[in-house]
């Protein structure tokens, strides 16, 4: 028997007797849902945010033990949301939903990305104190929604009204929006903005807003045990029947034939 292989049978002794310690003392680790608003927020670049309620979802469970050391331990966890935070925001900025028009590229490259991480890893082993690594992550996480946002916006090609009021647009997919706010944000009139955005887009405003909130609705249906009237009301849809039409029609299916297929199966992998 090969010496790695005799290894990792005396591994699988020390993970069997700590998940009995672990179910005994009910210390189960965090679940990963409770991270992916805050991820989603980065491959989206949606940085405004991320700035708001988001930071405010309680974790659930307890961060996994990587050390004894309490200041090495929280290093770790940094090192490991940091190495979260990169692959989406490499894999951020592609919007489209399957059977939707509108599709945008922006994501990071990955010498950016991974120099970015690299920078805030070396900062972060200079820092002993645990406030400072919990600012830090803040600042992080922020750092690369807003490069995504950036990337997207000049990877897209848009004027500069579009791209302010694609950005609007998906750093409010959580509240109730109106024609007459965007185009207010965007200094325009309600009229010319809409005829400019469905020019450069392809997607009128309400198309864009709806494929984005399914985006977002097939992430929550796939990783986390949110129910259909909690994420139709967090989307900020008007009605469970409104999100369910709105659903099938981007995607061929309703969000609960959409969860019976892929719940926990895809959340890793790239957007479509």
């Amino acid at each position: 028997m090969e010496d790695w292989e005799v290894g990792a049978q005396a591994m699988e002794v020390r993970l069997q007797q700590e998940l009995f310690r672990q179910q005994e003392q009910g210390q189960p680790h965090s679940p990963y849902e409770h991270e992916l608003p805050i991820l989603d927020c980065v491959r989206r670049g949606s940085y405004k945010v991320l700035e708001g309620e988001v930071w405010a979802i309680p974790p659930m469970g307890r961060i996994g033990t990587m050390s004894l050391d309490a200041t090495q331990q929280r290093l770790y966890e940094f090192v490991t949301w940091a190495t979260m935070v990169t692959r989406f925001a490499v894999e951020g900025g592609r919007f489209a939903v399957e059977g939707g028009r509108f599709a945008v590229e922006g994501g990071l490259d990955v010498e950016t990305a991974y120099t970015l991480s690299d920078l805030y890893i070396q900062m972060a082993d200079q820092t002993k104190e645990t406030t400072e690594l919990d600012k830090m992550q803040k600042q992080m996480t922020w750092h690369f929604a807003y490069k995504v946002a950036q990337r997207r916006n000049s990877s897209a090609g848009y004027s500069k009204p579009v791209a302010k009021a694609v950005d609007y647009l998906l750093n409010h997919l959580h509240q109730s929006v109106t024609l007459s706010m965007v185009a207010e944000y965007c200094s325009l009139s309600p009229q010319y903005l809409c005829s400019l955005f469905e020019k450069e887009t392809g997607s009128t405003i309400v198309e864009f807003l709806n494929s984005q909130r399914v985006a977002q609705a097939c992430v929550l249906l796939s990783c986390s045990e949110m129910q259909g009237v909690d994420i139709s009301n967090y989307l900020g849809f008007g009605s469970q029947s409104y999100f369910i039409q709105v659903f099938k029609k981007q995607t061929g299916c309703t969000p609960h034939q959409y969860r019976r297929k892929n719940f926990r199966k895809h959340w890793t992998s790239k957007p479509q």
